[in-house]
Formats: structure tokens, C-alpha cells, sequence
């Protein structure tokens, strides 16, 4: 299996309808990062922050969101033409705090750039490997 310094793999493994599949990680460890503004629709993830790029492959760490209202809008992640999945509802008091919260996603996009949709009165802060 092919090796980078220290000894990580570079082949991971993404699963589809019950099939594993060999998947190339030809940027992990990178340590990019998108930022993402309120009320963004389907802002793409990419190298260049979000204005361009991102492909099948592309890995998607975690989103930090930070909300300004204790009433935010919803966070949504999308995997290239699929549906979109909201990761965080919000809503009228939905949260008692403005403390940022995380969510791990931990994978690999199987259909195109990984995209991401803000409602409002919040910020996310995406890590991943984006082309």
C-alpha cells in the first residue's frame, strides 16, 4: 500500500450500496480550510475557497458553525449532485448560547465538489483536502 512521510496511507476506503471502493488521498493532512459567510446557497468547496474547484475525491473533515443569533438559519452539506443533507435544522431558539459547534463529516465526496448552504445569522468554517 503506498506510504506518505510517516507512514500514513494514501489509499482510503469509501463505501457505496454496500461496495467497498479503493479511493486515492492525494491530499490529506493538507489542512485546508473554507470559510463560508451567512446565507451562501450551495457555495462550492474548493482550493480556492470556495469560488471555484472541488471534485469527486475531495475530503471533508469537519464545519465548525458559528452562530451570531441564538435563532440561526440551517447548515446543509451537499456531495456533488446529491441531495442535500442539513446537518443543523436551527430555527427560533435553537440554540441557548452563541458557542460554536462541530460537526465531523469524515469523508470522501463520491459525486463532485462538496457544497455547503448557510442560513442565516451564522459562519462555518470547513477543514478538509479540497482540489
Amino acid at each position: 500500500m503506498p506510504t506518505i512521510s510517516g507512514g500514513v496511507s494514501t489509499t482510503a476506503v469509501a463505501t457505496t450500496g454496500g461496495t467497498i471502493l479503493p479511493m486515492p488521498v492525494s491530499n490529506v493532512g493538507v489542512g485546508q480550510y473554507c470559510t463560508v459567510a451567512t446565507g451562501q446557497t450551495t457555495a462550492l468547496l474548493g482550493s480556492a475557497n470556495n469560488a471555484t474547484g472541488g471534485a469527486k475525491g475531495d475530503f471533508m473533515g469537519f464545519v465548525t458553525v458559528t452562530p451570531t443569533s441564538t435563532s440561526p438559519g440551517a447548515v446543509a452539506i451537499k456531495d456533488g449532485s446529491n441531495t442535500a443533507v442539513t446537518m443543523f435544522a436551527g430555527g427560533a431558539t435553537s440554540l441557548s448560547n452563541l458557542t460554536p459547534f462541530t460537526f465531523y463529516v469524515n469523508a470522501f465526496s463520491l459525486q463532485g465538489a462538496w457544497q455547503i448552504t448557510t442560513g442565516t445569522l451564522l459562519s462555518v468554517l470547513v477543514q478538509g483536502a479540497f482540489t
